[in-house]
């Protein structure tokens, strides 16, 4: 006698072994996120907040509010005072006007801009290397650009507003807007994030001596598989003119912009620009430029939030726990197939 018509669950388990090879797979996938989001949760949970007076180098948690050094600059869409903003145009994603093709998301404009600024927490202040935060990265769809900090964000959709920075409304040119304002749906739409003088702010991350070289601090930092090439307007020069009103100066030496800065001979309202250069730009923002923040820390590569990091920490145990529930869901009716067979 077949023994499987005695046992009707254990013949049909032998059948399933495909089904639950797919479980397990499916059952990966949030427990990834759950073993993510919980590591997270305890690196924050058992990283001490340092005072930044006693911080040295390598991982710290660090909390205080973000002050200016240089001056403020205002978003061009939300019209805030602040020390940084990243405005992305997103269009496509639908049938456009202008053509009859299906088009991915994608990216067709950018702008970020920074002042000098630091995190003061009382005892002492640091120097946050916000811009190496925004990535720009390509993929299948094209120019992708993914803003990091956990920051104030603000979305407009539709037409470019009317009442955008006339620096902004310079720079987009009539082919951004033709095809910006000409995706259909309402599927175009604007990005800005922004970070503001006195907002309190969370980093856990390294710490490096800001007395040691760095990469420019200055617009962005790219991270692109496809681009290998160096970008000559982020080379160093000795050929630096300045601009100050109406009145031209220069050439000079990248070691004596440093030292006129330092000085108070320039002024970071002054605009420069080198031999790599088009157009003259903040004088911060020219590679090699070393603005003295007064901070002996460099804050670089971590997590960086200006909401309650209480919050997030319940955030992420509540994705943890969510993430988990979802996997056993399916892994657990994986494992009892694969022990039934």
């Amino acid at each position: 006698m077949d023994p499987d018509l005695y046992f009707p669950v254990l013949a049909a388990a032998k059948n399933l072994k495909p089904l639950s090879y797919m479980l397990f797979a499916l059952g990966a996938v949030p427990l990834l996120l759950c073993i993510g989001c919980l590591v997270a949760y305890l690196r924050a949970k058992l990283t001490p907040t340092t005072p930044i007076n006693e911080i040295k180098e390598g991982s710290a948690e660090v909390k205080g509010t973000v002050k200016a050094i240089g001056p403020l600059l205002k978003s061009p869409i939300s019209h805030q005072d602040c020390v940084l903003y990243a405005v992305l145009f997103h269009g496509g994603g639908g049938m456009s006007r202008h053509d009859t093709t299906t088009k991915g998301p994608s990216t067709l404009f950018w702008e970020i801009q920074s002042t000098p600024y630091v995190i003061d927490d009382g005892t002492g202040v640091a120097e946050l290397d916000g811009t190496e935060l925004v990535m720009k990265q390509r993929d299948h769809s094209g120019l992708q650009i993914t803003f990091g900090p956990d920051i104030n964000k603000y979305v407009h959709r539709g037409s470019v507003p009317p009442d955008i920075s006339e620096e902004l409304s310079a720079k987009l040119g009539d082919d951004v807007r033709r095809k910006f304002d000409g995706t259909l749906m309402g599927l175009s739409r604007i990005e800005e994030y922004h970070l503001k003088p006195g907002e309190e702010v969370y980093f856990l991350g390294k710490v490096e001596d800001n007395s040691k070289p760095v990469e420019p601090h200055w617009l962005m930092k790219e991270r692109s598989l496809t681009e290998s090439k160096p970008d000559p307007k982020k080379e160093h020069s000795d050929q630096i003119h300045i601009q100050r009103g109406d009145d031209e100066s220069g050439p000079f030496t990248l070691e004596q912009v440093n030292a006129y800065l330092d000085d108070g001979t320039f002024l970071l309202t002054d605009k420069a620009t080198n031999e790599h250069l088009t157009e003259f730009i903040p004088i911060h923002q020219i590679p090699g430029v070393k603005v003295n923040t007064g901070a002996k820390w460099r804050l670089r590569g971590g997590t960086f939030s200006n909401k309650s990091e209480e919050a997030g920490q319940k955030k992420r145990k509540m994705i943890a726990l969510i993430s988990l529930l979802i996997a056993m869901f399916f892994l657990i009716p994986a494992i009892l197939i694969l022990v039934l067979t």
